[in-house]
Protein backbone atom coordinates (compact mmCIF):
# COMPACT_ATOMS: atom_id res chain seq x y z
CA UNK A 1 0.00 0.00 0.00
CA UNK A 2 1.47 3.28 -1.46
CA UNK A 3 0.21 6.93 -1.25
CA UNK A 4 -1.71 6.88 -4.54
CA UNK A 5 -3.21 3.52 -3.32
CA UNK A 6 -4.26 5.64 -1.04
CA UNK A 7 -4.74 8.28 -2.61
CA UNK A 8 -6.97 6.26 -4.50
CA UNK A 9 -8.70 5.10 -1.54
CA UNK A 10 -9.23 8.67 -0.28
CA UNK A 11 -11.49 9.79 -3.44
CA UNK A 12 -13.21 6.51 -3.35
CA UNK A 13 -14.27 7.53 0.48
CA UNK A 14 -15.99 10.84 -0.56
CA UNK A 15 -17.73 9.36 -3.89
CA UNK A 16 -17.23 5.46 -5.19
CA UNK A 17 -19.74 6.20 -8.08
CA UNK A 18 -17.19 8.16 -9.64
CA UNK A 19 -15.30 6.78 -12.79
CA UNK A 20 -12.08 5.36 -13.09
CA UNK A 21 -10.94 8.03 -15.24
CA UNK A 22 -12.61 10.56 -12.85
CA UNK A 23 -10.58 9.28 -10.39
CA UNK A 24 -7.34 9.31 -12.34
CA UNK A 25 -6.86 12.92 -13.33
CA UNK A 26 -7.96 13.27 -9.04
CA UNK A 27 -4.66 11.16 -8.13
CA UNK A 28 -2.49 11.68 -11.13
CA UNK A 29 -2.51 8.39 -12.66
CA UNK A 30 -3.69 6.80 -15.75
CA UNK A 31 -7.47 5.04 -15.66
CA UNK A 32 -5.73 1.67 -16.38
CA UNK A 33 -3.13 2.25 -13.57
CA UNK A 34 -6.00 3.29 -11.49
CA UNK A 35 -8.01 0.00 -12.28
CA UNK A 36 -5.21 -2.29 -11.40
CA UNK A 37 -4.71 -0.61 -7.80
CA UNK A 38 -8.34 -0.96 -7.15
CA UNK A 39 -8.74 -4.64 -8.21
CA UNK A 40 -5.45 -5.79 -6.14
CA UNK A 41 -7.17 -3.68 -3.36
CA UNK A 42 -10.20 -5.98 -3.76
CA UNK A 43 -8.55 -9.05 -3.83
CA UNK A 44 -5.82 -8.18 -1.11
CA UNK A 45 -9.07 -7.45 0.61
CA UNK A 46 -8.64 -3.54 1.75
CA UNK A 47 -11.85 -2.90 -0.61
CA UNK A 48 -14.27 -5.37 0.63
CA UNK A 49 -17.68 -3.68 -1.31
CA UNK A 50 -18.42 -1.00 -2.61
CA UNK A 51 -22.33 0.28 -0.82
CA UNK A 52 -24.95 2.89 -0.27
CA UNK A 53 -24.61 5.19 3.08
CA UNK A 54 -28.15 4.85 3.88
CA UNK A 55 -30.35 6.82 6.65
CA UNK A 56 -32.37 4.11 8.02
CA UNK A 57 -34.14 6.19 10.25
CA UNK A 58 -35.53 8.16 7.17
CA UNK A 59 -36.81 4.38 5.87
CA UNK A 60 -38.84 3.87 9.12
CA UNK A 61 -36.19 2.40 11.17
CA UNK A 62 -36.54 4.95 14.27
CA UNK A 63 -34.71 2.71 17.23
CA UNK A 64 -31.08 2.28 16.94
CA UNK A 65 -29.64 0.49 19.85
CA UNK A 66 -26.46 -0.63 21.32
CA UNK A 67 -26.26 -3.98 22.90
CA UNK A 68 -23.87 -5.57 24.88
CA UNK A 69 -24.39 -9.74 25.25
CA UNK A 70 -22.59 -11.76 27.75
CA UNK A 71 -22.86 -15.20 26.61
CA UNK A 72 -20.87 -18.52 28.12
CA UNK A 73 -18.37 -20.85 26.82
CA UNK A 74 -18.36 -22.39 23.14
CA UNK A 75 -21.83 -20.35 23.08
CA UNK A 76 -19.79 -17.14 21.75
CA UNK A 77 -18.94 -18.32 18.51
CA UNK A 78 -22.06 -19.62 17.99
CA UNK A 79 -23.76 -16.50 19.14
CA UNK A 80 -21.79 -14.48 16.78
CA UNK A 81 -22.61 -16.42 13.78
CA UNK A 82 -26.65 -16.68 15.13
CA UNK A 83 -26.80 -13.07 15.41
CA UNK A 84 -24.69 -11.69 11.80
CA UNK A 85 -27.58 -13.25 10.15
CA UNK A 86 -30.43 -11.08 11.15
CA UNK A 87 -31.30 -8.49 9.16
CA UNK A 88 -31.83 -5.27 11.94
CA UNK A 89 -28.08 -5.67 12.82
CA UNK A 90 -25.89 -3.68 11.02
CA UNK A 91 -22.26 -4.64 13.42
CA UNK A 92 -21.51 -7.44 15.25
CA UNK A 93 -17.78 -6.94 17.58
CA UNK A 94 -16.59 -9.07 19.85
CA UNK A 95 -14.90 -7.61 22.30
CA UNK A 96 -13.13 -7.19 25.21
CA UNK A 97 -14.88 -5.72 28.79
CA UNK A 98 -17.67 -6.03 30.50
CA UNK A 99 -19.51 -7.65 27.41
CA UNK A 100 -18.35 -10.58 24.89
CA UNK A 101 -20.27 -9.04 22.01
CA UNK A 102 -21.49 -5.48 20.95
CA UNK A 103 -24.11 -5.40 18.19
CA UNK A 104 -25.82 -2.82 16.66
CA UNK A 105 -28.80 -2.61 15.64
CA UNK A 106 -31.96 -0.70 13.44
CA UNK A 107 -35.15 -0.94 14.39
CA UNK A 108 -38.77 0.39 13.69
CA UNK A 109 -40.15 0.80 17.30
CA UNK A 110 -39.07 -0.15 20.89
CA UNK A 111 -41.59 -3.39 20.51
CA UNK A 112 -39.84 -4.69 17.72
CA UNK A 113 -36.33 -4.43 19.55
CA UNK A 114 -37.50 -5.84 22.51
CA UNK A 115 -38.68 -8.29 21.15
CA UNK A 116 -35.28 -8.92 19.35
CA UNK A 117 -33.50 -9.11 22.66
CA UNK A 118 -35.85 -11.47 24.30
CA UNK A 119 -36.67 -13.73 21.92
CA UNK A 120 -33.45 -13.83 19.75
CA UNK A 121 -30.57 -12.99 22.07
CA UNK A 122 -32.24 -14.12 25.71
CA UNK A 123 -33.92 -17.39 25.35
CA UNK A 124 -30.89 -18.53 23.99
CA UNK A 125 -29.74 -21.07 27.26
CA UNK A 126 -25.64 -19.82 26.25
CA UNK A 127 -26.89 -15.74 26.66
CA UNK A 128 -26.60 -14.67 30.38
CA UNK A 129 -27.19 -11.10 30.27
CA UNK A 130 -28.01 -8.32 27.31
CA UNK A 131 -27.17 -4.60 28.43
CA UNK A 132 -28.92 -2.48 25.13
CA UNK A 133 -28.60 1.06 24.95
CA UNK A 134 -31.05 3.19 22.91
CA UNK A 135 -29.04 6.12 20.65
CA UNK A 136 -31.08 9.03 21.64
CA UNK A 137 -29.29 11.54 19.57
CA UNK A 138 -26.11 10.69 16.96
CA UNK A 139 -24.03 13.35 16.44
CA UNK A 140 -21.21 11.01 13.78
CA UNK A 141 -22.20 8.20 11.74
CA UNK A 142 -19.64 7.54 9.08
CA UNK A 143 -17.78 3.75 8.23
CA UNK A 144 -15.23 6.43 7.38
CA UNK A 145 -12.12 7.49 9.31
CA UNK A 146 -8.87 9.52 7.47
CA UNK A 147 -6.15 7.49 5.87
CA UNK A 148 -3.26 8.78 6.46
Amino acid sequence: MDELDKKILRVMQKDCRRSFREISKEVGATPVTVINRVRNMEKAGILKGYCADINYEKLGYGITAIIGVIAEGAGLKRLEEDVSKFDNIKLVYEVTGDTDVVLIGAFRDMKEMQSFVKERLLAKNFVTKTITQVVTNVYKDSPKIDIK
